[in-house]
């Protein structure tokens, strides 16, 4: 059969090749596709390598944590048993249910005096303003002084020491010299 538009006529290509007269369009079409299909399997591929590769890495980093994490707790926990251990073993014997009732439940034997000793209370500082509180403030503040510097090591520390008292000869607030008694 014959076109009934007309016989078309052949053209040359760029490379001097006899060539359709069809529109170059569709090969541009067909570059650009090609690009787009080339693009999605590089994207593809980027996910398949990314699912393969670095997932699994960075599941392994975490569970090698995990597991030094979980490591030092079991050594905790073996020593905590260990010492565990060795209370019930003292608790088997005679000698160490009686420690333990001493210690833990203040238990005395028939007979026994109890003695408790309590922590001396601390001194208040700061003094209320009068004419004796100043030196005795003073005092006070030297011998601290005194014991501060002897435990230093301190070489002007030997002028009052702990077998030593010292009186403030002059008012307090001027320049003091203190009197040593025995």
């Amino acid at each position: 059969m014959s076109d009934p538009s007309g016989p078309r006529s052949a053209t040359l290509d760029r490379s001097g090749r006899l060539g359709s007269t069809a529109d170059p369009a569709p090969t541009r079409r067909r570059r650009v596709s090609n690009l787009a299909i080339g693009v999605m399997a590089l994207a593809v591929a980027g996910a398949i390598a990314a699912a393969l590769l670095i997932l699994p890495v960075k599941a392994w980093l975490n569970q090698r944590d995990a597991l030094e994490a979980g490591r030092e707790e079991l050594s905790e926990l073996e020593s905590a048993n260990a010492e565990l251990q060795a209370d019930v073993d003292r608790l088997r014997t005679r000698a160490g249910i009686i420690q333990a009732a001493r210690e833990e439940l203040n238990a005395v034997r028939k007979r026994e005096k109890v003695w408790r000793v309590l922590a001396a209370p601390d001194l208040p500082v700061a003094f209320p303003n009068g004419w004796l509180y100043p030196t005795i403030e003073s005092l006070i503040t030297e011998r601290i002084a005194s014991v501060a510097g002897a435990q230093s090591g301190d070489p002007g520390s030997d002028l009052i020491t702990a077998d030593n008292v010292a009186i403030p000869t002059t008012a307090p607030g001027s320049a003091s010299a203190a009197t040593v008694v025995p």
